[in-house]
């Protein structure tokens, strides 16, 4: 690709080159609450993708006589993300407050540490 065939935008003096970072964000800065909705709505499907991993990994160890413990904290941590994913879409759609989005923040944070110690 040659030099010329680049797109260039200026921001505040600065030359900088317009990525596909730029083209994917470009529909965000118009209307941010649908922006929002979007993303979580990308997370939800990560969520069903991680609790069907989750029952995967519970069947094979129970496949291979695993730990108990070990099954048992596979599909607890699945169901806590399940609900993770209703109590945000509830959060997000019906109480939008500063209070209610902190608290549901607060709420990953304590459940990004538990995944890290599992």
């Amino acid at each position: 690709m040659a030099a010329s065939d680049v797109e260039e935008d200026t921001y505040y003096g600065q030359t900088t080159t317009a990525g596909i970072l730029n083209r994917v964000f470009e529909s965000c800065s118009d209307d941010p609450k649908s922006s929002i909705h979007r993303a979580w709505g990308l997370t939800l499907i990560f969520l069903v993708i991680f609790f069907i991993i989750s029952i995967i990994e519970m069947i094979n160890l129970k496949a291979d006589n695993g730990s108990r413990a070990l099954m048992m904290a596979s599909i607890v941590t699945g169901i806590v993300h399940i609900i993770l994913g209703i109590l945000g879409t509830f959060v997000l759609k019906r109480f939008p407050t500063s209070f209610s989005v902190g608290f549901f923040l607060g709420i990953l944070v304590v459940l990004a540490n538990q995944n890290m110690i599992l």
